[in-house]
């Protein structure tokens, strides 16, 4: 946080240069004042930014410094061209300034107030319209700017969100109209420390899972999301500063992109996240998540690493193989299962499966499985065997005989996401922490009628459906009259 009188005093400074004809179009305070570190008699470290600098930078350098005699003695001025700290990548001072550096801009006509020289963080997912607000303990996910009454701004702040936000545009380039933003309850665009702006990662990852366990893949018309539409971003930022400098990851660090202004650098809208809906989050079911979360147990990390792994093989980019997603999906399964250490995974796992989903009906098949061996076992553990085949030939190499297959590679995957997110939801009504849904119980009930012998398709979907629940309302109506037609006598 800098001290709004520094921010005050540099204002001042600019004034007094323009009054004595120095042709500044701007300052950029950094160093100590910004990072928080500068004592009461610290250096107040400022570049002048003027096209003429471009040509001639040192001419006026006796001036800039005779000119903070009249306000502030501490001033130390740095003479810079305005395309030199666009485009100079070479100094190590001009890429300071471009990261943590707070812009007064003469011809800014929204002149900062005393909340200048706090710095903030706004939070945000730019592809992801909500329905509705999401309160997750203290922390809320919120439609921008539907609510934007949720949290009323000063105009300063809100014209310098909409300055943010007008990078993140649709595939048309226009500015995104809709986004959802994501604040602390308290305090919602505070300063995040690195473990706050992590636990707001991690919540984002509860919502997508809320979100996306309830995809509908057969029919494809219906509501859908990939983890894609879940990309968020944490930006800093001082209001009025009309600069960004993005960092992104690379093996061994960070490399940082600075020298742009808001505006001139545009994030395009992925093309799988365009949709018609708005996301819908299954709040019990984030709220579950979340106080499961608080616990430290062999269950959370499970839960927690298989929604991870979830989430990477969901994003629907091109830039992942439908290989590398059954791999990340088969580690879902061993994660949630918790048969990682196992040596026959594929065993274990359709060992407790059937296990997991005891209180769901079940329409058991007996054919020869995909290496060789004969049973009768319900459809899901069929596919699981099957998919589980395909993960080893793709982990440990041999050729993928497809015509051995009963269900396509597409199949796999959707079947995946669909078992998996049910898997979820019934250990969280295991653990006492989630109520099934009747939707929840159906889709449950329904995926052996579903999986059977392959070919999905929206009507068998359909079909499966309105067959599992005949199936249910008889099986309850059976149970009922056995509570009431009184057993036999016996001999």
């Amino acid at each position: 946080m800098v001290d709004p009188k520094v921010i005050r005093t540099v204002r001042r400074y600019l004034s007094v240069l323009r009054q004595h004809n120095i042709p500044a179009t701007g300052l950029v305070v950094y160093g100590s004042h910004v990072r928080g570190t500068a004592r009461p008699d610290s250096d107040i470290d400022v570049l002048v930014v003027s096209p003429a600098f471009d040509s001639d930078r040192w001419s006026l350098d006796r001036e800039l410094w005779r000119l903070t005699l009249k306000v502030d003695t501490r001033i130390e001025p740095v003479p810079v061209g305005q395309r030199q700290l666009l485009e100079d990548r070479a100094s190590p001072l001009l890429e300071i300034a471009r990261r943590e550096g707070i812009t007064i801009d003469a011809d800014d006509s929204a002149a900062m107030s005393e909340e200048e020289g706090v710095r903030h963080t706004v939070s945000f997912l730019p592809w992801l319209k909500l329905a509705e607000a999401v309160e997750v303990g203290d922390v809320v996910f919120w439609p921008y700017p539907d609510r934007r009454d949720y949290f009323p701004v000063s105009s300063s702040l809100e014209a310098q969100l909409q300055r943010i936000f007008g990078s993140y545009v649709d595939v048309r380039g226009t500015p995104t109209d809709e986004l959802t933003v994501v604040s602390f309850c308290a305090d919602p665009f505070k300063d995040l420390s690195d473990e706050e702006a992590d636990r707001i990662s991690e919540l984002v990852r509860l919502l997508a899972f809320s979100v996306m366990a309830g995809n509908d893949y057969y029919p494809q018309a219906g509501g859908y999301f990939n983890a894609t539409f879940f990309q968020h971003y944490h930006q800093r930022f001082h209001p009025g500063s009309l600069w960004v400098a993005p960092d992104t990851r690379r093996r061994g660090g960070r490399t940082l992109h600075g020298g742009y202004k808001h505006g001139e650098l545009k994030f395009t809208m992925p093309l799988q996240t365009v949709t018609p809906f708005k996301a819908r989050p299954n709040q019990p079911l984030i709220q579950a998540l979340a106080n499961l979360w608080k616990q430290t147990t062999a269950d959370t990390a499970a839960i927690r690493q298989a929604i991870d792994w979830y989430f990477l093989a969901n994003t629907d980019s091109d830039s992942v193989s439908a290989r590398t997603e059954v791999v990340m999906m088969a580690s879902a399964f061993e994660a949630l299962f918790q048969v990682q250490d196992e040596r026959g995974k594929k065993e274990a796992l359709m060992v407790l499966l059937p296990v997991l989903f005891a209180p769901c009906l079940a329409d058991e098949a007996e054919r020869t499985g995909i290496d060789g061996r004969r049973g009768k076992k319900p459809w899901k553990i069929w596919w699981m065997d099957e998919f589980y085949w395909l993960r080893n030939k793709i982990v440990h190499g041999g050729k993928i005989d497809r015509g051995r297959m009963t269900w396509t590679f597409e199949e796999h995957l959707a079947l995946a996401a669909l078992i998996l997110s049910i898997c979820v939801k019934l250990k969280l009504a295991q653990l006492s922490l989630y109520t099934l849904t009747q939707e929840d119980e159906s889709r449950a009930d329904c995926l052996d009628f579903f999986v059977a012998d392959g070919n999905l398709s929206e009507d068998k979907w359909f079909q499966a459906m309105r067959k599992a629940s005949s199936d249910r309302t008889r099986q309850k109506f059976l149970e009922h009259l056995k509570g009431i037609i009184p057993a036999p006598p016996t001999s």
